[in-house]
C-alpha cells in the first residue's frame, strides 16, 4: 500500500527484470510513483525487511534514469537503456493502477487516466502505430496480451467468504499464478522437460488469492491406466523372428524361420497343421483367425492374457460452493470471487489476436491452523476447467432491494496439469502420517543453491491479515530463513 496520497506502488508488487544480466534478474524490486513530481522510484527488496530495502534510482517525468548509487555500472546500464525502462515504468503503471484501486476504490478507467504522466517512450499503443509493419514489429516485439487483459485480481489482499470467516475455521485456499509451460529441453539428463518454477518463485507472482470454507463432498481420486493384452505362440514367434533379423541380418532370418516352424510343429503336432489350415481360410473369406479355429477344432490358442500398464492419468477434482451475502460489503466480496474464477480461467488473446495464451492456472490448498492440513491431500497445480454459478439455487428468482441475488451457488471443476507419480509423496524413514505431496507441502530449501535460495527468500511476503501472498507454507519459510541466518 502507499504510504502518502500522492505515493502511488507498493512493496507487495514486485517485478523481475527479463534479459537483462544474469545477476539482476535474479533480484526483486519494486516502484513508488509520486503524483506530484511525476517521478518513479525502483527500489530493490530485501530479505530482512522494508528498511533495509537499497533505492536503486528514480526516472524523472522524461522517463530519464537517475542512479542513487553508481556503484554498479551494469545496473545502472540495463535501467538507463530502452528495454530496461520500458519493463521498470510498465511495472509502475501496473503498481499504481493497482493502488488506486485496491486501497482508494478508484475504477479502472479513473486509475488509467490518473497514472497517464507515467512515462514509457517504448510503449506503443493503437493509437501510436502510424503504418502496418510498425505495428507487427511491436507486437513481435513484446508479445503483449490485449488491452484490458487482466493479470492482477487484489495481490496480497486474499478475497475471503463469509467476509467473517475465523481464523481457527479450516478452509480451502484458491492461489492464481500465471501458466508456464514445461517446453522440451533436456537439462542433466531429464527428459521430463523443464519443471516449472513454484507460485511465487522467480517470475510466478501470485495474481490474486480466494479463501473459502472446506466445502462438502470433498474427495480425490487416483488413477493409472491398465489395459489388458495379448500374446498367443504366432505372436511371440514372429516376435522373436523380429528379433533375430535384426540382429543377425538375412542369415538371421533364415534360421530363424527354420527354428520357428520346427517348435511350432513339434509342439503343435497335427493341431498345428489344423491350424494353419484354418489361418489360410480364414484370409481367404475373411474372417477371424480365431472363430474360424473354434468352429474347425473347438479350440483357440491360448492368448496369454495379461493385465499391464499403459500410463498415468490426471487427477479432476470439484467443489461447490453455496455463497449467500448477507450484506453490501459480502455481496461485493461475492461478486469479486466469481468474477476472480470467471476471468481468470479465460484463454488471454495477443493484442493482434494472432495466438491465444494459456489461461492462468491454480495452487489449491487445504489449510488447518494456517498451515497445510495434515490429514487432507495435497494438490499439484491445476487448470481451471469448468466454472458454472447457479444464480437461483433455490429454483426461485429473489433478489435484495439493490438487485444482489439473496444466494448464488458457485461448481468448479479442476483438473492437475501433471500425473502424481510415486516420487512425489518422497521417501521418508517413517511414513508421515498426511496425504500430502512432497512438491506442495514446502520447497526442498537443503538442495537449493545459494542463488536460488536468495531468490526464493526475496519473494516471501505477507499482507496485514498475515495471509500469505505466495505459496509457501510457514515451515519452509522457517527454513529458509534458519538457513539464511547460517
Amino acid at each position: 500500500m502507499s504510504t502518502t496520497d500522492h505515493i502511488l506502488g507498493d512493496r507487495d508488487t514486485i517485478f523481475h527484470t527479463k534479459g537483462a544480466n544474469e545477476s539482476i534478474d535474479k533480484r526483486g524490486f519494486y516502484t513508488l510513483y509520486d503524483q506530484k513530481t511525476k517521478h518513479t522510484v525502483i527500489k530493490e527488496t530485501s530479505w530482512f525487511g522494508a528498511a533495509f530495502d537499497r533505492p536503486v534510482g528514480y526516472y524523472d517525468e522524461n522517463g530519464k534514469f537517475h542512479p542513487y548509487d553508481k556503484s554498479d555500472p551494469t545496473e545502472r546500464a540495463f535501467f538507463e537503456s530502452d528495454k530496461g525502462r520500458t519493463q521498470a515504468l510498465d511495472a509502475s503503471a501496473k503498481s499504481s493502477q493497482r493502488d488506486l484501486q485496491v486501497n482508494q476504490g478508484k475504477t479502472a478507467e479513473e486509475a488509467i487516466a490518473a497514472t497517464k504522466d507515467i512515462k514509457n517512450p517504448n510503449t506503443a499503443t493503437d493509437a501510436d502505430v502510424g503504418t502496418q509493419d510498425t505495428a507487427v514489429a511491436n507486437i513481435i516485439d513484446t508479445n503483449e496480451d490485449k488491452i484490458n487483459t487482466r493479470n492482477d485480481f487484489g495481490k496480497g489482499k486474499a478475497l475471503i467468504y463469509p467476509i467473517n470467516l475465523s481464523s481457527t475455521q479450516d478452509t480451502l485456499k484458491f492461489q492464481m499464478i500465471k501458466y508456464v509451460a514445461k517446453g522440451f529441453k533436456i537439462k542433466n539428463g531429464n527428459w521430463g522437460g523443464i519443471d516449472r518454477p513454484n507460485a511465487g518463485f522467480g517470475d510466478r507472482d501470485i495474481l490474486g488469492t480466494v479463501i473459502l470454507p472446506i466445502p462438502g463432498g470433498i474427495k480425490d481420486s487416483t488413477k493409472v491406466e491398465w489395459g489388458g493384452d495379448d500374446m498367443n505362440a504366432l505372436k511371440m514367434a514372429a516376435a522373436g523372428f523380429a528379433a533375430e533379423t535384426i540382429e543377425g541380418g538375412k542369415k538371421g532370418a533364415a534360421e530363424s524361420i527354420t527354428n520357428t516352424i520346427n517348435a511350432l510343429t513339434k509342439t503343435g503336432g497335427k493341431t498345428m497343421g489344423d491350424m494353419v489350415k484354418g489361418g489360410f481360410t480364414a484370409a481367404a473369406i475373411g474372417k477371424d483367425f480365431k472363430t474360424i479355429m473354434a468352429r474347425q477344432t473347438g479350440m483357440i490358442m491360448n492368448p496369454n492374457m495379461e493385465l499391464l500398464f499403459t500410463g498415468p492419468s490426471l487427477r479432476p477434482f470439484s467443489f461447490n460452493f453455496l455463497l449467500a451475502p448477507r450484506s453490501k460489503k459480502e455481496a461485493k466480496e461475492v461478486m469479486k470471487i466469481i468474477r476472480f474464477f470467471k476471468q481468470g480461467m479465460a484463454p488471454i488473446r495477443s493484442k493482434a489476436n494472432l495466438f491465444l495464451k494459456s489461461p492462468h492456472t491454480f495452487q489449491l490448498q487445504y489449510r488447518h491452523k494456517d498451515d497445510n492440513h495434515p490429514y487432507l491431500n495435497s494438490f499439484k497445480e491445476c487448470a481451471l476447467e469448468s466454472c458454472e454459478v447457479n444464480y437461483t439455487p433455490e429454483q426461485s428468482y429473489s433478489t435484495y432491494e439493490d438487485g444482489v441475488m439473496i444466494a448464488y451457488t458457485l461448481s468448479l471443476g479442476f483438473k492437475e496439469l501433471e500425473p502424481v507419480y510415486n516420487d512425489d509423496y518422497g521417501n521418508s524413514g517413517d511414513l508421515p502420517s498426511n496425504l500430502n505431496l512432497t512438491s506442495t507441502t514446502g520447497v526442498d530449501v537443503q538442495n537449493l543453491t545459494d542463488e536460488e535460495r536468495d531468490k526464493l527468500a526475496r519473494t516471501i511476503v505477507k499482507d496485514k491479515s498475515g495471509t500469505d501472498s505466495y505459496v509457501m507454507d510457514a515451515k519452509t519459510q522457517a527454513a529458509i530463513k534458519a538457513l539464511s541466518d547460517k
